[in-house]
């Protein structure tokens, strides 16, 4: 009774026949000149934020978009970006945010498979949408408002209610394919309802919008905050990705509130912050939260659970500084109007303590996923539980938990093939789907595997279509398949693996790109003929060591360059012609690189810089050619503190 009803003991009145962007409206009227967006180039206030979203809504209307009709939005972080979701929502429709980010191939099948017949986007992004478009009406949003000034800006009622669509998100899928989760109106205000009321958001705070839009953590970012009167500031990417800058523009912006995606915020947690932070509340979410914050930490550190089918959050937890760095921190206790319950292989109940699948239920539940019913009815199932008359719909995440004694809960691990890698959520099957369709790949095998770091990488394993075959020894009498004692080995034709590599960057975003390729002539068997995963080797060969004669940095400069390389990626020497990307760097990684060059060498050198030109030698060249243009050295930097607080009580975060 204690799990099944005390602790799911949840229930929150919330306006739930309101659609959130009516909240919007309401601050328009009443406070036009408050800011709502800012970015690096615009400071929209809720007047012109709303003024410009009517006229798309009005745009959109005379297109046909009316409920339940999904309107695809590819634009990057930015004002435009809001402009745009709140104009589709305004002209009744449901966004499909797509990020520009992502190769063609994959948003051409995500435009497909949603079917819009209307994409919203912004000029700076015709290179890298797909070639074809055909059937879709393209309407462009320009940064400065223009294009749609012959229509209306005032509001308009659009028949939409709360049981329609808001969005629908693309997640990983394990067929090979993403699938699309749809969120109704309702389930979208409960998450703005509980997020306002436990963290006390006010007209008067400052937040942030640090997540790519296609991750669902983004609508979390943005809704919350306009709907309450408050202003969400949106960083470049050069700051959002070095914590040492966003900690520094958080101060400068006077941020209150900020979600940080596990990754950033463990490598934030290392960095000294600014003695004028106003930040009261640090929350974190979309992976394995893996330490916890120093005694001294100015401000409250919240962990928080949810798959993209319960609306962004399920649960959440205060991160109690002072525990024992053994305890891993909990995913927390039940959001408002949501229930979760751990339950075993035979949907029953496990006792305090026990392993078990988490399945979630309450207000907060997505409608299934888009054009997929066998697979809606395959994770959302219908459980009847001892406290309950009738059965309940519930969404099981497939997530290994348990409860604690104090009715708290903690991640284990998953049941199935996916992962999470720097808090993206990856189906492997997805991954190994996309390898054979190159012509040298006859199969794939992909695992996730921590790094020296301990930061889990994507390892492909391959078996090229020229490889020898597994030979095995049938025993007779028992049927049985004995696998030989075959050491599989890495192939000498490294570059098939940057061919494939290079092959999957068209195909798939950035964080599904393993880190290694190992190439087998063999896959290792079970004795009853699997494939024994368990056996496949570690990559061992860093390309430094595989592309031929090694090159070794000769310059002072190289020579600082790849040690801070090496530092950062665990390597014990790095090559000229070693890419960083290669090696398993990515963007957080990129960004220590840049604080530690930084700290060392006269010159301001960007995260930027490494991606535009990601092999040593030449990231060494343009870290030279900076150095040149500033002999001076760089500026110094704003006084960081380290001050003690303690807060145990999810109270504290609200303001006074």
């Amino acid at each position: 009774r204690q799990m099944l009803v005390a602790w799911n003991r949840t229930a929150l009145e919330y306006p739930r026949e309101t659609c959130v962007h009516a909240f919007v409206e309401r601050h328009a009227a009443a406070t036009p000149e408050r800011i709502a967006v800012t970015d690096a180039t615009n400071a929209l206030t809720y007047c012109e934020l709303n003024a410009r979203a009517n006229r798309l809504a009005a745009r959109l209307r005379a297109l046909g978009v009316g409920a339940d009709q999904l309107v695809a939005v590819c634009m990057d972080r930015s004002a435009e970006m809001i402009v745009a979701w709140l104009g589709v929502l305004k002209a009744g429709g449901a966004f499909v945010p797509l990020d520009p980010a992502y190769p063609a191939e994959r948003l051409s099948f995500q435009l497909a498979d949603c079917g819009a017949a209307v994409l919203v986007t912004q000029p700076r992004q015709h290179a890298v949408l797909p070639s074809s478009l055909a059937g879709l009406t393209v309407v462009e949003v320009a940064a400065d408002g223009s294009g749609f000034e012959h229509e209306p800006d005032e509001d308009a009622a659009a028949d939409v209610a709360a049981h329609h669509l808001a969005y629908v998100i693309y997640t990983s899928g394990s067929t090979g394919q993403p699938k699309g989760v749809q969120i109704e109106h309702r389930a979208l205000m409960n998450l703005v309802t509980w997020h306002q009321r436990l963290y006390g958001v006010t007209p008067h705070d400052r937040a942030t919008h640090l997540a790519s839009p296609a991750f669902d953590a983004s609508v979390w970012e943005i809704w919350p905050y306009l709907a309450a009167g408050a202003s969400v500031h949106i960083p470049e990417d050069e700051t959002r990705l070095a914590p040492a800058l966003l900690w520094r523009w958080m101060a400068e912006k006077k941020i209150s509130l900020s979600f940080m995606p596990t990754p950033l915020v463990e490598a934030a947690l290392s960095e000294p912050w600014p003695d004028d932070l106003a930040l009261r509340a640090l929350l974190t979410g979309g992976d394995t939260l893996k330490r916890r914050p120093p005694e001294n930490f100015p401000c409250a550190l919240i962990n928080h659970y949810g798959p993209t089918e319960s609306t962004v959050v399920a649960t959440c937890a205060v991160i109690d500084q002072r525990a024992p760095e053994t305890a891993p921190p909990p995913i927390g206790a039940p959001i408002a109007n949501t229930q979760a319950y751990v339950l075993d292989r035979h949907l029953r109940a496990v006792p305090v303590g026990v392993a078990g699948e988490l399945f979630i239920g309450g207000d907060s539940l997505a409608r299934g996923y888009l054009r997929r019913p066998q697979l809606t009815a395959e994770r959302f199932v219908s459980v009847r539980l001892p406290d309950q008359r009738e059965p309940r719909r519930l969404y099981r995440t497939g997530d290994l938990v348990r409860w604690t004694t104090a009715g708290e809960l903690e991640f284990i691990g998953r049941l199935d093939g996916q992962v999470k890698v720097r808090g993206c959520r990856i189906e492997l099957g997805e991954i190994e789907a996309a390898l054979p369709a190159h012509p040298a790949v006859r199969e794939s095998i992909v695992l996730a595997r921590p790094d020296e770091r301990g930061q889990t990488q994507l390892i492909a394993y391959l078996l090229p279509r020229d490889a020898t075959q597994c030979h095995l020894i049938r025993d007779m009498g028992n049927g049985r398949a004995l696998h030989e004692q075959i050491q599989c080995h890495v192939l000498s034709d490294i570059g098939l693996g940057e061919r494939v590599l290079e092959f999957l960057r068209g195909k798939l975003p950035g964080y599904m790109i393993p880190s290694s390729i190992v190439l087998i002539d063999a896959w290792p068997l079970t004795p009853n003929g699997k494939v024994d995963r368990n056996a496949l080797p570690a990559p061992e060969l860093r390309a430094s060591e595989s592309r031929g004669p090694f090159a070794a940095p000769r310059t002072a400069v190289e020579q600082t360059v790849a040690k801070a390389w090496a530092d950062v990626l665990g390597l014990p020497a790095v090559g000229l012609a070693d890419n960083f990307f290669d090696l398993g760097g990515h963007s957080l990684l990129a960004a220590q690189v840049v604080t530690r060059l930084n700290a060392s060498l006269a010159g301001a050198v960007s995260v930027r810089a490494l991606f535009d030109q990601p092999t040593l030698a030449a990231f060494a060249r343009e870290v030279e050619r900076r150095l040149e243009n500033n002999p001076t050295g760089r500026q110094s930097a704003p006084r960081m503190r380290r001050r003690s607080v303690a807060r145990a009580e999810l109270e504290l975060v609200q303001p006074n």
